[in-house]
């Protein structure tokens, strides 16, 4: 590994330290002479004592419940040691309320004050009962005024009360405290104000309240601001604050102040973890009373423990009549509108419970009963039944919108559409204009024709008023998901089963679960129910005999680069929880890997030091690159200590590190997330070396998709950092950093002009862009003629009057499609649609951390099982299945094309975007539509057409060429169009030539100029668009309508370089296409395993000769 040396990085004292050291685990050499002894005071110092009070915790916990604490706990416990409030989200069984009972007694050791707050006395004196076993020194408030006053003269450090006695006696009650933990915090936020005064109970003054309600404002305007000035407020903090997490959502906006002031939310987080196998049987056609009747059946098969649902439309008196029904036929069932039915399930006296598939009905919502609840029959698709009316409210007539929203074409309303569903609290002077649009519309008869013809969407009337009725997919997701609970024992197995009456609901439905879920609902037919059923019953045994390894959840930091991918990852598994560290936001979400605490860098946390050596390099005796963690500016990022304009830099990475390294003491292990290529590698490895010390496991996570299975699948298969791939990106960087530095140098010196650069690739680049310019100034004369539409030019002027075609061919052939899209090819494409090259990178970028498309900077062309399956799927389902021919085009390797990762067709995109973690734009939607048109193409069969071969002859100029005639299977066509030909015969035709000049060549788009990076082996996915953007920035090239021009500066610049003394003579080589590809595939060679310092060498001498090229030279 080329060793490096880092500044303010040295985990102890924040200096210099080198990589070998960090490697190993150690601070820098003053701080720890002897490696075999602990280091001086110190950062590390406080963490290792940390690390004892933790452990001393763990013990105390043991010694106390008699069994050590769940990984979960021991996290929680290491955020009172740190001093950090948290929100617990966790499932149920592990034991909130003994942490919090042992937690304060262990504090009370030191003298330390905790106050226990629950919703009401019983719990209270419950908690009580459990401290006396204990002997702990606490008064408890069961109503007695005696207790009371013991509480507010502070007599014991442990107190215990009501949020009810807060409410009433906050001003008394003695503080600050070191720990407030609230068993219920819902009961808490029924009054605001118990937010103030949790508050001051920590050590907050009322104008600290005050600041941070100005920060809840400031931050919806300007958030990098609030977050800044909040880390100032929180640091006053006198004790800790542990809550349980919410269940209903807090309404007013005061509970924000935890987040201004303490650095996490309350939030109403939701599990979505889900092991549901989703099966389905056809019903259609079927009688209401022969639906019932297969519904007894399936439910005599599948056994106890079932919950029936009935299609969320119908009145709450069908619940009763099927229950009736069921009961009629031998089953044991009951509505959940009959007294005492819950009850009677729960014992085992009822086997089957019936309720309806909608988010308001209490089976669907909130029932909890893992160990009794085998599967979930549906007897009938979850629909919606809207009557469009004034009396509609404003959430559900923008749900119906949405519904209809393939069927809108008027662009106004459909974007109307797409902005109020993101708007909460909807009022109905907002909604007004779509409630009148969608009466107009639905007046129509030619528009409720096409509402009638809609595979998805069903119409009937209720007098005059239309009603609408469509899938309720919540509906089923939430009725569904009582099947499968996390529990002590684990994530229990589930089943569901639909019984599909209605077609075009169960299309409706079918399409958004298969983006939704991992897998579509299958057929029932298909699978292997005798050993489902026994894995669903398997799991209730575990539970039934106490098992409790489900609880046994580490918790996992997760780094990627970016924040939204951070979000999309945490959202996979429900609506994640949000805490703010210095420098640093985590996602917290329950997965069946563990509790993931999901973060992101925001890209490389280190660069090459602008500081010593040869730009940033030490040269002698050794190379060693010198590394400084980036630090904010207004210009940007840098890796110094001072901004270019000579002011301090203000401290960004190098914060967000020290927030890692806190996570430390809370976290099992840390799997480093980053992009799957060498930049992603070289982050993972300046991260690992941030965390060695700290003597936590840290391993390397590689994915490219962003799906739950792709990211699950790392989760469980983790693997160290490649050595390789970091050495391949050090010296790459080194590379540009050495040639293009030593190359701006010297031009800023000749023209004496600052904001000049040259690199090793942008330069040649620069100059293909010269060379076209120059070709296409020179005009050539063509003669041409137009037959039927097809323009055919000759070269130079042909004055002939009479087009002779001659037949040389004619016949069927298949035409195969294209591959799917590299990144090249997909920017090519993209600027021929009008993208820019950057902004689609950019656009690429969202899709992929949205988790849409697969990883964008990518050479190959080969598509995984995974993505041919994705691609039949969805081929056979619209076209058929002689239109699928799905190919992997490529062979082996961890890269894919880009593909779509979703079964999720371009038009859908405008509903998925609406839940996505990003906002995604139209921009957005034409780029994935691209991608996915190309890739669905490239899994189809071959198009099927006749082609003529001619010779056309215009005088004695002549040329062949040949003619798509007729396509006779569209194959591939059906989504990646193929134009047509007009059919011309043989013959002479009477024409009018016309003599035009133009270019010798076209100047270049900037797809093209990619698409030749690619073809002559310069730059690499990562680096196509940013060489394009480079250039721009520059100014060395300008857009002229799609074309890219240079300017007088490009041309000066690059004449200097390559055809002017005394730079020219020694820089041509070093900007030359033969030296970039050598040292390209010099790269590639250090990626495969390559000693990197012959390379590094035969740099270092280019640097130095570039250098002396205008020694005692001057400017000319």
């Amino acid at each position: 590994m080329i060793p490096a040396r880092y500044a303010a990085y040295c985990p102890n004292c924040g200096g210099e330290v080198e990589s070998e050291r960090l490697a190993a685990g150690l601070a820098c050499a003053r701080c720890q002479p002897d490696p075999a002894k602990p280091p001086l005071p110190g950062a590390l110092a406080r963490f290792f004592a940390q690390e004892e009070a933790l452990a001393d915790w763990a013990r105390f916990f043991a010694a106390h419940v008699g069994a050590p604490p769940w990984p979960l706990q021991r996290a929680w416990a290491a955020r009172v040691v740190q001093g950090r409030s948290f929100a617990m989200l966790a499932p149920t069984g592990i034991g909130k309320t003994t942490f919090g009972l042992l937690t304060a007694l262990w504090l009370a050791r030191e003298g330390r004050r905790s106050y226990l707050v629950f919703p009401t006395r019983l719990l209270v004196a419950q908690a009580a009962e459990r401290l006396r076993a204990l002997g702990a020194p606490f008064v408890a408030y069961t109503g007695k005024p005696k207790e009371k006053e013991a509480l507010l003269e502070g007599e014991r450090p442990i107190g215990l009360f009501t949020v009810a006695f807060l409410y009433k006696n906050h001003a008394r009650l003695p503080r600050p405290v070191d720990f407030l933990f609230v068993d219920d915090v819902d009961s808490l936020l029924k009054s605001a104000r118990n937010v103030d005064r949790v508050l001051e109970l920590l050590g907050f003054a009322p104008e600290d309240l005050e600041k941070g309600l100005s920060l809840i404002r400031l931050r919806r305007k300007n958030p990098e601001e609030a977050e800044r000035m909040a880390e100032g407020l929180r640091k006053k903090a006198r004790g800790v604050l542990a809550v349980a997490s919410a269940t209903a959502r807090p309404r007013s906006p005061r509970v924000h102040l935890f987040r201004e002031l303490l650095g996490f939310e309350v939030g109403t987080p939701s599990f979505a973890l889900r092991k549901v196998a989703d099966l389905y049987e056809e019903a259609f056609g079927l009688s209401h009373e022969a639906l019932w009747a297969r519904g007894a059946e399936w439910a005599r098969r599948l056994g106890g423990g079932g919950l029936l649902f009935l299609p969320g439309d119908l009145p709450k008196e069908a619940a009763l009549d099927l229950a009736r029904f069921l009961r009629a036929r031998g089953l044991k069932a009951k509505a959940y509108l009959e007294p005492e039915a819950l009850e009677a399930f729960r014992r085992g006296e009822a086997d089957h419970l019936v309720g309806f598939a909608s988010w308001r009905n209490p089976l669907a919502r909130g029932l909890d009963l893992p160990g009794r609840v085998r599967y979930a029959l549906f007897l009938g698709v979850p629909k919606l039944r809207f009557a469009l009316g004034e009396d509609l409210a404003p959430g559900e007539l923008v749900r119906l919108g949405l519904a209809l929203l393939p069927l809108l074409e008027d662009p106004g309303l459909k974007a109307l559409v797409r902005s109020l569903a993101r708007r909460p609290g909807l009022q109905e002077k907002e909604v007004a204009p779509l409630r009148q649009a969608l009466l107009e519309r639905l007046a129509d008869p030619a528009f409720r024709a096409r509402v009638a013809e809609s595979p998805e969407v069903g119409l009937t009337f209720l007098g005059e008023k239309p009603v609408l009725v469509f899938a309720d997919v919540t509906g089923y997701l939430q009725a569904s998901g009582r099947t499968s609970r996390l529990t002590p024992a684990g994530l229990t197995q589930g089943l569901a089963l639909l019984l599909a009456e209605d077609r075009k609901a169960f299309t409706a439905l079918t399409r958004r679960l298969g983006y939704l879920l991992e897998a579509p609902p299958r057929p029932v037919a298909e699978v292997d129910l005798e050993a489902l059923l026994k894995r669903v019953d398997e799991d209730r045994d575990r539970l039934a005999r106490g098992e409790r390894g489900g609880l046994a959840l580490p918790e996992r930091v997760v780094v990627v680069e970016s924040p939204n991918k951070a979000r999309t990852l945490a959202g996979f598994f429900g609506r994640p929880m949000r805490r703010y560290l210095p420098g640093l936001v985590v996602y917290e979400a329950l997965s069946e890997e563990g509790y993931l605490v999901v973060t992101a860098t925001r890209g490389h946390v280190t660069d090459l030091a602008l500081r010593g050596g040869l730009y940033g390099v030490e040269t002698a005796p050794a190379y060693r690159p010198r590394y400084h963690p980036l630090r904010a500016c207004p210009e940007g990022s840098v890796p110094d200590p001072f901004c270019p304009d000579g002011r301090a830099s203000r401290p960004d990475r190098d914060r967000a590190l020290e927030a890692l390294r806190s996570l430390a003491l809370e976290a099992q292990d840390f799997l480093l997330a980053t992009d799957p290529d060498t930049e992603g590698e070289k982050i993972a490895w300046d991260v690992l070396l941030a965390l060695r010390a700290f003597g936590k496991e840290v391993a390397r996570g590689e994915f490219h998709a962003v799906t739950p299975r792709a990211f699950l699948e790392a989760l469980r298969r983790p693997r160290e950092v490649k050595e390789d791939l970091v050495e391949a990106q050090m010296v790459r960087r080194i590379a540009d950093r050495w040639i293009g530095f030593a190359l701006s140098e010297d031009l800023q010196k000749l023209l004496r002009r600052r904001g000049l650069s040259a690199g090793r690739v942008q330069t040649p680049v620069l100059g293909w862009v010269i060379a076209r310019e120059r070709e296409a100034r020179t005009r050539l004369p063509f003669t041409e003629v137009t037959l039927r539409g097809l323009t055919l030019r000759f070269p130079g002027e042909v004055k002939a009057k009479t087009l002779l075609l001659e037949v040389l061919e004619e016949g069927e052939r298949e035409q195969n499609p294209l591959p799917p899209y590299t990144t090249d090819a997909l920017l090519a494409d993209a600027s021929k649609e009008g993208f820019r090259v950057p902004e689609a990178m950019a656009l690429a970028q969202d899709l992929f951390e949205a988790g849409l498309i697969t990883y964008h900077r990518t050479d190959a062309t080969r598509v995984a099982p995974e993505g041919m399956a994705l691609a039949r799927r969805l081929i056979e389902a619209r076209f058929g299945p002689e239109y699928a021919r799905p190919r992997p085009w490529g062979e082996g390797g961890a890269h894919e094309a880009i593909r779509p990762t979703r079964p999720l067709w371009p038009e859908d995109l405008e509903e998925a975007g609406l839940l996505a973690a990003l906002p995604l734009s139209e921009a957005h939607g034409r780029l994935y539509a691209l991608i996915f048109r190309r890739f669905l193409a490239s899994q189809m069969a071959p198009a099927r057409v006749r082609e003529k071969r001619l010779r056309a002859c215009l005088g004695e100029a002549c040329q062949e060429l040949t003619l798509r005639v007729a396509l006779l299977f569209p194959g591939f066509a059906r989504v990646w169009p193929l134009g047509l030909d007009p059919d011309l015969e043989a013959g002479p035709y009477a024409v009018a030539p016309k003599t035009v000049r133009l270019p010798k060549a076209a100047r270049y788009t900037e797809g093209e100029l990619v698409a030749e990076m690619k073809r002559r082996g310069l730059g690499r996915p990562s680096t196509y668009a940013a060489t394009v953007e480079r250039l721009l920035e520059r100014r060395y090239v300008v857009r002229r309508g799609p074309f890219l021009v240079p300017t007088r500066l490009g041309e000066r610049v690059y004449a200097l370089l390559t055809e002017r003394p005394p730079l020219a003579p020694v820089a041509r080589r070093f900007v030359g296409e033969a030296f970039t590809r050598e040292v390209e595939a010099w790269m590639d060679r250090v990626e495969a395993g390559e000693d990197p310092v012959p390379l590094l060498r035969e740099l270092h001498r280019a640097t130095l000769a570039l250098l002396e090229a205008l020694e005692d030279k001057g400017p000319s």
